[in-house]
């Protein structure tokens, strides 16, 4: 039985003079980017979720299907994403994190498939 080693991250503070902050994830194999803005330096940068979807075409035409979710303040991965002060994170944080987004994305896509069969 093989145990996973707890990497240790972090992330350096946002400057609090900046209003755009290009964001590289640092989990190995993730590899997303992301800009995050404030509307003025005295504020806090205000971040939020996403859901990702994709087209799918059937015989009833085209519909979108939910393929992720991103938890506000996270990553896709599951990282947290840089603040006002240093962010420190380990690997089992991510793991957690990325399991609460997979519960989210199959609560979604049950929501989905509850609407699609509802007689109209």
């Amino acid at each position: 039985m093989s145990e996973c080693v707890n990497m240790v991250y972090w992330l350096e503070a946002v400057p609090s003079e900046v209003t755009e902050h290009l964001h590289k994830c640092p989990v190995p194999g993730c590899g997303h980017e992301l800009i995050l803005r404030k509307s003025n330096p005295d504020e806090a940068i205000q971040e939020i979720g996403a859901i990702a979807y994709r087209s799918v075409f059937n015989e009833e035409g085209e519909t979108r299907r939910v393929v992720n979710v991103r938890i506000p303040g996270l990553c896709w991965c599951g990282a947290p994403l840089p603040q006002s002060e240093r962010v420190v994170f380990i690997t089992s944080d991510v793991e957690e994190n990325r399991a609460e987004a997979i519960r989210i994305l199959h609560q979604e896509q049950g929501i989905e498939r509850d609407v699609a069969e509802v007689p109209a």
